[in-house]
């Protein structure tokens, strides 16, 4: 990546930073943007940019953000159920999975995508195996199903049983 690059994607990310930045501090003040500035700023001049010829399918990005809101949607609606129900269904596990994902990146959403879906929590990623705490066994169904790591790999363009 020449300096050129680095620089423009480093201004994209320090721009979409800022966004988030006054998004979530709702103030437009000098003291709010510039803070928010400062800390982009330096955020933005230390992010060093992965070159591991990762592709993502930016389309398969589009399409999968939906998809994931509406499995974390559900997962809040059933563990919502599980835990108000009288006679609790709780049945923790811990569940040791190896996912057919090569890129590090691919195996890093994998295990963020499982643990932004309420019932289930990504404990341990390493080179080979992913460790994932299932709530239930509907969780621990989810989990395994396989369905996720399909979607994973083909964000990334890798193949999935």
């Amino acid at each position: 990546m020449t300096l050129g690059q680095r620089l423009y994607a480093n201004a994209l990310y320090a721009a979409a930073l800022l966004a988030v930045w006054y998004i979530l501090s709702g103030k437009a003040d000098l003291v709010h943007l510039g803070t928010g500035a400062l800390a982009v700023i330096a955020i933005a001049a230390t992010i060093v940019p992965v070159e591991d010829g990762t592709r993502i399918r930016w389309l398969r990005v589009m399409l999968f953000l939906p998809w994931l809101l509406k499995e974390v949607i559900a997962s809040n609606l059933h563990v919502a159920r599980v835990v108000l129900t009288w006679r609790s269904r709780v049945s923790p596990r811990l569940l040791q999975l190896d996912p057919p994902l090569r890129s590090p990146r691919a195996r890093a959403v994998l295990g963020i995508a499982a643990t932004l879906t309420p019932g289930s929590l990504t404990v341990d990623v390493d080179e080979q195996t992913m460790q994932v705490h299932a709530l239930d066994d509907v969780s621990a169904q989810d989990a395994t199903d396989g369905e996720m790591m399909r979607r994973v790999a083909e964000l990334f363009e890798e193949s999935a049983p």
